[in-house]
């Protein structure tokens, strides 16, 4: 998905941290017992945020559209596929 954005070996390390940060502050949310589901889910709808902002901060408008374009290329997968890439249950029982 990112390979048609043509990043440079400066925004590939940048995305990289970026997204290992993101990890260790999902783990912790998903790990933190003091929260309540719907804490959890605010957490990381945020996270979600900062992150997206962080990413538009190191792709040039260029990238940023193409990124958008992958996407919304991904929702319009999912949506005639099923969620997350799962195949619909198509077998029935007789």
């Amino acid at each position: 998905m990112m390979d048609n954005l043509n990043l440079t070996a400066d925004q590939k390390a940048q995305l990289k941290a970026m997204r290992e940060d993101a990890k260790q502050q999902r783990d912790a949310i998903q790990n933190d017992a003091s929260l309540s589901a719907e804490q959890k889910k605010a957490k990381m709808k945020e996270l979600h945020k900062t992150q997206s902002d962080k990413m538009n901060s190191i792709l040039t408008p260029e990238q940023q559209a193409t990124w958008k374009a992958n996407m919304q290329q991904m929702k319009e997968n999912r949506k005639m596929n099923g969620k997350r890439g799962k195949t619909p249950n198509t077998t029935q029982a007789s």
